[in-house]
């Protein structure tokens, strides 16, 4: 496990990282998305076996995240 040192460190990076982001971000439900990169469209994702999949990366890793973001960037249907 981290020690006190990695904690206040890890503390600092997440009031960073929250502080950028938008209010919708933090007041809604975890998820992902897919970013057009021809008209800049967002499809919010939602998949609980993405997160699965992530959780056991984690785990067999033995990693210990403070935050994730996943952002896959392509071109959309309607484009």
């Amino acid at each position: 496990y981290p020690g006190e040192d990695e904690m206040r460190t890890l503390a600092a990076e997440t009031l960073a990282v929250l502080q950028n982001r938008s209010n919708h971000e933090i007041l809604s439900e975890h998820h992902d998305h897919l970013i057009c990169t021809k008209c800049d469209r967002i499809i919010e994702l939602c998949s609980s076996d993405l997160e699965a999949c992530q959780e056991k990366i984690i785990l067999d890793n033995k990693f210990y995240p403070f935050y994730h973001r996943l952002q896959i960037y392509g071109i959309c249907d309607e484009c």
